[in-house]
């Protein structure tokens, strides 16, 4: 009995071996890496051995349904199990994601951001939400920005994103003349005094300030999918808003392979409203 409890208790608390190294070879971010931790530790505890196989994926899936997780959820644990498989090389065929219905995401509308922005707001805040508002990039992102990663002159940014992936992402005029003069004699990192929950508490009272009724709601992501909204809505592509975004694009988006021509879409459908929003 004595034996069975602390075989059980493993199960619960530790990692074999390879779910270790399979972690740690995703460079996953901390909140991305404590959630396949989660998911992998009650993957084991459920099938109670090291040696996995693709049925016992399935029969995980057939748990987690009677779990009553959401299909959203039972897709996002499916796919860390399946990458573990993937990772070694056993077979996935038999694993499918559940449909997703999909969900329209809050945005903040023009006349929205107009408020928002018309509140008086520190440097570093204003540029901050700019970045975000105005070039799709994740809270994440733009509070790990390093000086020596923005050229203000050409207005791009190189940001590394989920799983140290790098892109290049475009500033509209306004933003790249607020960062002129904002990183005058700094180095290293660009907010220093700006961290995450911060950020997101000033992103609400400011809303709140700026007379918008959802704005218990509005967080950096909110200002992530305003960008997304906008620019659908002015007429840039879908490829070229998922390369912006870090999005992996499906094998039929076209996409700009030129930093140019990126750019003079950005200028085209996202550089006018950003002026006209000051």
């Amino acid at each position: 009995m004595r034996l069975r409890r602390r075989m059980r208790w493993s199960w619960v608390s530790e990692l074999p071996e390879k779910a270790e190294f399979f972690i740690q070879s995703r460079n996953l971010a901390p909140k991305s890496e404590q959630f396949y931790r989660k998911v992998l530790k009650q993957f084991f505890k459920f099938v109670k051995k090291e040696d996995v196989s693709q049925e016992d994926v399935l029969r995980f899936v057939v748990h987690l349904k009677q779990r009553g997780l959401s299909p959203r959820s039972m897709a996002m644990y499916i796919m860390v199990v399946r990458s573990y498989l993937k990772f070694l090389d056993l077979p996935t065929q038999k694993i499918k994601l559940p449909t997703i219905p999909i969900v329209f995401k809050k945005a903040l509308n023009e006349d929205e951001l107009k408020s928002f922005f018309k509140v008086k707001l520190r440097d570093d805040y204003k540029i901050a939400f700019r970045l975000m508002a105005f070039s799709g990039m994740r809270i994440g992102e733009v509070l790990n920005l390093k000086v020596d990663d923005i050229d203000v002159e050409n207005r791009t940014i190189k940001v590394f994103g989920k799983r140290l992936k790098e892109r290049m992402v475009i500033i509209d005029e306004v933003t790249a003349e607020l960062l002129k003069e904002y990183l005058k004699d700094k180095k290293g990192k660009v907010f220093k005094k700006l961290y995450e929950r911060k950020v997101q508490y000033k992103i609400k009272t400011v809303a709140k300030r700026a007379g918008i009724k959802i704005w218990k709601e509005v967080t950096p992501h909110i200002l992530r999918h305003t960008f997304s909204a906008l620019w659908e809505k002015h007429g840039g592509t879908r490829g070229n808003l998922k390369y912006l975004l870090g999005h992996r694009p499906d094998t039929t988006d076209t996409y700009a392979t030129d930093i140019r021509e990126l750019r003079n879409m950005y200028d085209r459908v996202m550089n006018p409203i950003a002026k006209e929003i000051g």
